[in-house]
């Protein structure tokens, strides 16, 4: 009764409220603007004379506009034969048929190619003039038509002979009879074939006339595929999860400490902006500031070396959350990926993906981000024992250093040739210079071209059984530093494994078969030296949380210290990474200041922040070019950029970037000083 009371009145103050508001506007414009001024008058004349000569404008052009297209190429079906459409597109190659009257051309368009045919109606087929001169009723020359010209054709569509399908086109089915070509700009000889393969034309060429590389409908499927499933992953994020999209600046204080910044002069001398690395502070503050969920497709710049999976520039899908653990964190990922998984693919990905620590799989591969295809292949530790049976002076001095030994093996790897296995086994040498042996597993078990002459056959059987290893196979054994040795044996491994893919097929894998990978409990810290000085360096970013269960370390022992930092790797790449973030400015100011020596001023503003009641948080980001350039099998994620840096040099092959810039062209009070 009472709620019914409360709803009557609040009905009846909103109806008075509209009303009293409604009588005061009413008499506003009665008062105000029944009367207007002379110079107000003159004023809505003239706004309204423009107006109208607006309005007239409009409507002549509106007259004169003519529509370019009504269907696309590979969107003709049967329901549209004996209909005139408007096909718009560039010129994939044209033939004039001699002496015939008659002649054909295939237009293509990002769907795909359509062929059009145009006969001409004055002449026979026994006459012997050129088809070359006709014209259309526009003025419009068949002899003058080049390959890529961009044209829009009206025609009607028929179908094919059934002698002439062609099965390969999509359209093949139908052609459409050419009656005006409304619109054609020529085109100049293109500098490469365009419809040759890929791997047929030089990159750096390809970079250099990108926008022609781009009329490739590998490229135009690429560039529509990265939209698509980007589309649905801010529904996801948006619609389902309640992420808020916010954008970030990426002109920001520079960061020392971590990739190598573009500095950005300012209008203030000696003051620079520099490019975001990533939006990781600012995403943090957003936390600070109540967001709760946030996400942005980040831009991001780290002047880096270039290599097939990194660039200068990249693109991110970054998320951050706050009041969540890790596995929330990583939940979203799973469901981001599997529901926006593309239908092309047919094996889609299980979850939830493994997990696995950063101990664990650096043990058994050798590697942070190892490819899951081949989880079979393992690194393995040989006892101390088992490797002093061996009889070997060498070995048996590296033994009593204290160090221990591991071992490799590589099924089928006799089906390398000796110069291949000869300079895997340099690598170790070249770079670690401890002892490295490599056995050829032959008939019955027995081992040839090996240091281990005076080896017990018990103790060769011993080993071949530790390894299960076969005829064909080979053994690689090494002792040293547990770390140097697993990360030498580990890059083995990866090498041993693609060159075996080509002669082997036991190495051969589905390339559409993704394995999904959670590495976690990664080291917080990593000791190097710089110029004789031995320092800490963070392994992810110097805002990752420790785990609270190593928090006593951090005054006695750093490298004994786990982050809370989790990476994703697919098929042995790692295409996301993220972590839980230090929310305690007192636990932020010591790791920043106290371990990593690094001047706080140029983090203030954050450690502040965190002062202010910062919520328990964590995030991650999916580097989307490395991403896509998986699961589309791409070898290198300037395949799946639409304008790529050259490897080589980093630059802009089509604009000639970074460019010489006269300074003075900036006025006289510019400067510019790095």
């Amino acid at each position: 009764m009472i709620l019914s009371n409360l709803r009557t009145v609040e009905s009846t103050l909103l109806y008075r409220t509209r009303r009293v508001t409604a009588t005061y506007f009413s008499s506003f414009n009665s008062t105000y603007t029944s009367k207007p001024c002379n110079f107000c008058r003159k004023r809505s004349s003239l706004a309204q004379v423009k107006f109208e000569t607006e309005k007239q404008h409009i409507r002549r052009v509106s007259k004169n506009v003519k529509r370019y297209r009504t269907l696309h190429c590979t969107d003709v079906s049967k329901d549209h034969v004996g209909s005139e459409q408007l096909f718009s597109g560039w010129v994939k190659y044209v033939r004039n048929l001699g002496k015939s009257s008659f002649g054909f051309l295939v237009l293509t368009d990002h769907t795909g190619d359509l062929q059009f045919v145009l006969r001409d109606q004055n002449k026979s087929d026994h006459q012997k003039d050129s088809f070359s001169n006709v014209i259309t009723p526009d003025g419009f020359l068949w002899s003058d038509v080049t390959a890529q010209s961009a044209m829009t054709i009206r025609g009607m569509v028929l179908n094919r002979p059934a002698t002439d399908v062609n099965r390969e086109m999509e359209s093949g089915a139908f052609e459409v009879l050419i009656n005006e070509v409304l619109f054609c700009n020529s085109s100049a000889p293109v500098p490469f074939n365009i419809y040759k393969p890929q791997s047929l034309v030089r990159e750096d060429i390809r970079l250099q006339y990108r926008y022609l590389d781009l009329r490739r409908q590998e490229m135009q499927k690429v560039l529509r595929f990265r939209s698509s499933v980007m589309h649905k992953m801010r529904r996801v994020l948006v619609e389902k999860l309640f992420f808020t999209e916010i954008e970030t600046p990426t002109l920001f204080r520079s960061s020392p400490g971590g990739a190598k910044e573009f500095l950005v002069p300012s209008q203030q001398p000696d003051h620079y902006f520099a490019l975001t690395q990533s939006p990781q502070q600012l995403k943090q503050l957003l936390m600070v500031g109540m967001v709760d969920r946030y996400f942005q497709f980040a831009k991001c710049y780290r002047d880096e070396s270039q290599f097939s999976d990194r660039q200068l520039e990249f693109t991110q899908l970054d998320l951050e959350v706050s009041f969540e653990s890790k596995e929330f964190i990583q939940d979203v990922i799973e469901r981001i990926i599997w529901e926006t998984w593309p239908s092309e693919i047919s094996i889609q990905p299980r979850i939830p993906f493994k997990r696995m620590s950063y101990d664990e799989v650096f043990s058994n591969y050798g590697t942070d981000k190892p490819d899951l295809r081949y989880e079979d292949i393992k690194l393995m530790k040989v006892p101390s024992d088992l490797l002093r049976k061996l009889n070997n002076p060498v070995l048996d001095q590296h033994l009593n250093a204290g160090y221990g030994g591991h071992g490799l093996l590589i099924k089928n790897g006799q089906k390398m040739t000796r110069a291949s296995v000869k300079k895997n086994v340099q690598i170790i040498e070249k770079e670690l210079r401890w002892m490295v042996s490599v056995v050829n597993i032959g008939q019955n078990g027995r081992w040839h071209h090996h240091p281990f002459q005076k080896a017990e056959n018990e103790t060769v059987d011993d080993l071949n059984l530790l390894f299960k290893s076969e005829e064909g196979d080979i053994l690689f054994l090494c002792c040293g530093p547990e770390d140097l040795v697993c990360t030498m044996l580990g890059r083995v491994r990866a090498n041993m494994i693609e060159n075996l893919r080509e002669v082997s097929k036991f190495y051969r894998r589905n390339e559409r078969d993704f394995r999904f990978l959670w590495v976690e409990d990664f080291p917080l810290f990593e000791r190097r030296v710089d110029n004789d000085k031995e320092m800490w360096v963070a392994s992810h970013h110097p805002f990752t949380a420790p785990r609270q269960d190593d928090m006593e370390f951090l005054e006695s022992d750093p490298s004994k210290v786990r982050g809370q930092h989790f990476d994703l790797v697919l098929n042995g790449n790692e295409i996301a990474g993220g972590s839980m973030r230090i929310s305690d400015s007192k636990v932020q100011q010591k790791i920043l200041g106290d371990i990593l020596k690094l001047d706080c001023s140029n983090f203030q503003y954050l450690i502040d922040a965190l002062s202010y009641g910062a919520p328990v948080h964590g995030g991650i980001a999916i580097g989307l070019d490395r991403y896509f350039a998986m699961i589309l099998g791409k070898k290198s994620i300037r395949d799946v950029i639409a304008f790529p840096k050259s490897n080589k040099t980093g630059a802009c092959l089509m604009s000639d970037a970074p460019s010489r810039i006269e300074l003075g062209g900036y006025g006289a009070d510019f400067t510019f000083k790095i």
